[in-house]
Formats: C-alpha cells, sequence, structure tokens
C-alpha cells in the first residue's frame, strides 16, 4: 500500500474522525469525501479558480434560493412524507420566511399536514443554529427525520443533508445542532412526542 505524500494537516484528520463516526449518514458525506479529495488534487496540482461568467452565476444563485435548493433531497422527502411534488414545495417555501415559526427553548419549528398515508401522523420542519439542543423527549410512536441542510448530532452519532435517522417506540433522546456556521433543517413525522 503506497503512502499519500501529500503533508497532512489537522483539517484532514478532524475530517477523518468526524467521517468516521458519519458513517451511516449515507451519501452526503461519502459526497462530501469525494469533493474533498477532488478539491485537494486541485490544490495539488496548481489550478486555478477561475471566476464564471454573469449568466452562469445568475443561474448557480436561482438554484440556491427557495425550495429548488432541496430539490435532491425531492424523491425521498415524498415518499417519507406521502406529499405531492407541489405540497413538497409549499412546506419548503416556509424554510426561508421568518413568519410562523414557534418557538420551543431556543429551536424554532411549524407543523404541517403530511398525506393521506401519514394522516395520523404528526409532521413538521425544526430549525436551530448550531449548538442549540431539541429537549429531551420521549417518542409514543416511531420517528422518522430527514436532514436537509446543517448537521444533526443525535445519540452521538453525526447525520448531514440527505440523512434519514429513524428512533423507534419509547425512544427517548435529545438532539444537537452540530457544526459552525449553519443552521440545523430538519423534516419530522411521528406518532406524537412527550417532553422529559
Amino acid at each position: 500500500m503506497s503512502r499519500d505524500p501529500r503533508p497532512r494537516h489537522a483539517g484532514q484528520d478532524a475530517w477523518a474522525e468526524a467521517s468516521s463516526h458519519a458513517v451511516e449518514s449515507g451519501l452526503a458525506i461519502a459526497s462530501a469525501v469525494v469533493t474533498q479529495e477532488a478539491l485537494a488534487d486541485w490544490v495539488a496540482r496548481g489550478v486555478r479558480p477561475e471566476r464564471p461568467s454573469a449568466a452562469v452565476l445568475q443561474r448557480l444563485f436561482r438554484t440556491l434560493d427557495g425550495p429548488e435548493r432541496y430539490r435532491p433531497y425531492f424523491g425521498a422527502l415524498r415518499d417519507i412524507f406521502d406529499l405531492s411534488e407541489a405540497a413538497l414545495r409549499t412546506v419548503l417555501a416556509r424554510v426561508d420566511d421568518a413568519a410562523g415559526w414557534s418557538q420551543h427553548g431556543e429551536a424554532r419549528f411549524f407543523h404541517f399536514a403530511p398525506g393521506p398515508r401519514m394522516a395520523t401522523q404528526e409532521a413538521g420542519v425544526v430549525r436551530m443554529a448550531p449548538g442549540v439542543v431539541f429537549p429531551r423527549h420521549l417518542h409514543r410512536a416511531g420517528e422518522v427525520t430527514f436532514v436537509i441542510d446543517g448537521l444533526m448530532n443525535d445519540r452521538d452519532r453525526l447525520y448531514g443533508p440527505g440523512s434519514v435517522v429513524e428512533a423507534e417506540a419509547g425512544t427517548l433522546h435529545d438532539y444537537r445542532a452540530a457544526g459552525v456556521g449553519r443552521d440545523l433543517i430538519l423534516l419530522s413525522r411521528h406518532g406524537g412526542i412527550e417532553f422529559a
């Protein structure tokens, strides 16, 4: 096995450690690792960044605005919440709207109605700044959570965008918005919770 001749730095070691704890967070982490390796290769080759044209920048910024930035997750979210794409877009459009959120501790949330197959369950969006903890609670029935932005630390495991986190009935837990600089935003459906 050949050793990588590029010098290692503390950031790589931290990334490696975080990645080892997040193996089950799915393609989001795998994609981030591939991206990091590609960028490291470009830097090693001396590739210089180029400014995209105004048209390319405008198109890029449109994809980063509103619900479209979550497009890669639409399929999974439709299945988990039994919502049409139009209904899903309506829910995701509220993520950037400062109005209409409720507060529980430092966590902000709003509820929405899932589709007919999930009609007996509650659904909502939770948004928390890094470091905020969603209070300890007990699940009366199972929960399915989908992370769309930021990092979530739940039961000593790290989950990133695109991760599905499940909790069985009877699970007692809290979770924390991990990372720096990006809010944790997640969608969740469950059969009821009780705060401990």
